[in-house]
C-alpha cells in the first residue's frame, strides 16, 4: 500500500493545528489567566506619614494572601513583606532611594513597579 505524501504532510499539518488550538483554548481557561478575579484591578498603595514612615496596602477585587517583595534599583533584595490584601502594613527601615518592587499571589505575580522615597515626597508607579 502507497500512501501520497501529500496527503500525509496535510494530515499531520491538521493534526499539529488542532493540538496547537486546543493547548490555546487551554490556556486561556487555565488559572494563568485568571479574568474572574479581574488582576489588573489589583493596587499596590504606599503613604508616607509627616514623620517620615512609609506604610504600604495592597488591594485586590478578592482578599488574598500575597507577598510583597522590595529591590532597590540596583536589584539588591531589601524586603519581603507577607500579608492579607487590604491590610495596611509598616514598611519600617526603608530609607531614602529608588526602589522597584513585586507583588505575588503564590506563584502568580499581580502588580510590579516603581517606587521613589525622598524626604518629604513618596512617588510609585
Amino acid at each position: 500500500m502507497k500512501i501520497n505524501m501529500s496527503y500525509y504532510a496535510m494530515l499531520v499539518k491538521g493534526i499539529a493545528f488542532l493540538t496547537c488550538l486546543a493547548l490555546l483554548m487551554f490556556f486561556l481557561n487555565s488559572k494563568a489567566t485568571d479574568t474572574g478575579t479581574n488582576l489588573a484591578a489589583t493596587e499596590v498603595l504606599f503613604t508616607q506619614s509627616k514623620t517620615g514612615d512609609i506604610t504600604v496596602q495592597v488591594n485586590a477585587p478578592v482578599d488574598k494572601k500575597v507577598q510583597l517583595y522590595l529591590f532597590r534599583a540596583s536589584g539588591e533584595f531589601v524586603k519581603k513583606l507577607e500579608t492579607t490584601t487590604k491590610t495596611i502594613c509598616p514598611l519600617k527601615g526603608i530609607g531614602r532611594g529608588q526602589y522597584l518592587y513585586q507583588c505575588f499571589e503564590k506563584d502568580l505575580q499581580l502588580k510590579s513597579g516603581k517606587l521613589l522615597v525622598s524626604e518629604t515626597n513618596l512617588k510609585y508607579d
